[in-house]
């Protein structure tokens, strides 16, 4: 059994744990309503028919958590894999796959269940997008129309799934989105609960606030001016400095950056309940998606106090306090910091607000930007405000280590593959 982890938290993180097995087993509360979007889902692989007959399902019943928490994924995956044009021909920014169309991605390459999108190259083998492609901002507003809207919407079905769902995912399922693994390896079924989608909105809300985070700035670069790449395309010279605006906050950045301010609290919420509710579980966890293992029962509970503070954050500057945890080396952490940043912190710790990365002024991103060197690396001690625009401030007597409660996540959380090769 092979067990790995994944540790991406600015694009996507995913969390599972293990705990010992109790007595009792869940029964799957979906019904037959669900059943023509599972089919399309798993067996005949149409997600644009898997979303519309969840769709129906949820229009039937509003309250069938089942048929929400596959509507929630349907509609995410949907927007990357429904091969038609957007509602608009005068735009391209309406459609992943126009969007990728008009990056030169071929067709073959945008199946959602085998998504593997590939840049165009010339001759040579080097990447040459065609003259027409996207510009930073074309790709923006797609983020925007299509996927942060896809989440929103995902995130809100999921918010009205009941402590009492299950679900119970086949072999037979399994087995269709498993690719080369042999079936008899395959556990009968994973069971798939509220806890389960409290993590998976968890996800989708943190992903929201990301890209929200992004579409408040101004990313407007020529794409395809930099191909074909013949040489190293060099970060400081030919992407920064050319693009005086590149990184500021766009006119109109308040709107996004409020709901990304939201997306952050509402992430937060749902993982505290995802966390209670797994804690209190008392039915067999062996099929579990998600669980936490005894042994982590107190650094979980860590991570909810740090989630806390950083949260806190958003509202007023937050002490950043010493929680006792045990997952990482704090003086490295603090070592760390001082070094590539350029701080002084020692056994001293620090005021966090985070908020100013969401106000609609004092905050800009391009003021805080570390230089690169030849090869596309940040120097140590570059940044020219390692505080972040006051965003960090030593406060004496407390230890700084938490300042990495974001990096803590991606040691504890985990995803339980049930994969053997």
């Amino acid at each position: 059994m092979v067990h790995y982890r994944l540790t991406a938290l600015a694009a996507s993180i995913a969390i599972a744990w293990i705990i010992a097995p109790l007595p009792a087993a869940s029964q799957e509360t979906c019904g037959v309503a669900v059943t023509a979007c599972r089919d399309a889902l798993f067996v005949t692989q149409d997600i644009v028919v898997a979303d519309d007959a969840c769709a129906n399902a949820v229009s039937a019943n509003a309250l069938d958590g089942c048929a929400r928490i596959f509507r929630a994924v349907t509609r995410v995956l949907r927007v990357f894999g429904e091969d038609t044009d957007g509602s608009d021909p005068k735009l391209f920014t309406d459609s992943v796959k126009e969007m990728l169309d008009q990056f030169g991605v071929g067709a073959f390459e945008r199946d959602v269940y085998n998504f593997s999108p590939s840049l165009p190259k010339n001759i040579t083998g080097e990447i040459d997008f065609p003259a027409d492609s996207p510009d930073g901002s074309d790709v923006q507003d797609a983020l925007d129309l299509l996927v942060v809207t896809a989440l929103q919407d995902s995130a809100a079905d999921l918010q009205t799934v009941s402590d009492s769902t299950v679900v119970q995912l086949t072999n037979a399922e399994l087995q269709t989105i498993a690719g080369s693994i042999r079936a008899s390896i395959l556990e009968p079924n994973i069971e798939f609960d509220y806890g389960d989608s409290k993590v998976l909105e968890f996800l989708f809300l943190l992903w929201e606030s990301q890209l929200l985070f992004l579409i408040a700035l101004d990313l407007d670069i020529d794409i395809d001016s930099y191909t074909p790449v013949v040489n190293k395309i060099l970060v400081q010279a030919d992407v920064i400095d050319p693009n005086p605006n590149l990184a500021r906050l766009q006119s109109g950045a308040s709107s996004a950056l409020a709901d990304a301010n939201q997306a952050n609290r509402d992430a937060f919420a749902a993982y505290l309940a995802a966390s209670t509710f797994i804690r209190g579980e008392v039915d067999d966890q062996t099929d579990d998606l998600f669980t936490i293992e005894p042994a982590e029962l107190d650094d979980e509970a860590e991570v909810r106090i740090q989630l806390a503070t950083l949260v806190g954050s958003l509202d007023a500057p937050t002490s950043i306090l010493n929680t006792g945890t045990t997952l990482i080396e704090e003086a490295k952490i603090l070592d760390a910091l001082n070094t590539k940043l350029g701080t002084n912190f020692n056994s001293q710790g620090a005021i966090l607000d985070l908020g100013l990365f969401y106000d609609q002024a004092p905050f800009d991103v391009r003021n805080v930007l570390p230089t690169f060197d030849a090869g596309n690396s940040v120097p140590d001690a570059s940044f020219p405000d390692p505080t972040f625009g006051v965003v960090l401030l030593p406060e004496p007597d407390f230890i700084a280590g938490q300042l990495a409660s974001v990096a803590l996540l991606s040691l504890l959380f985990r995803w339980r593959s049930r994969r053997e090769f």
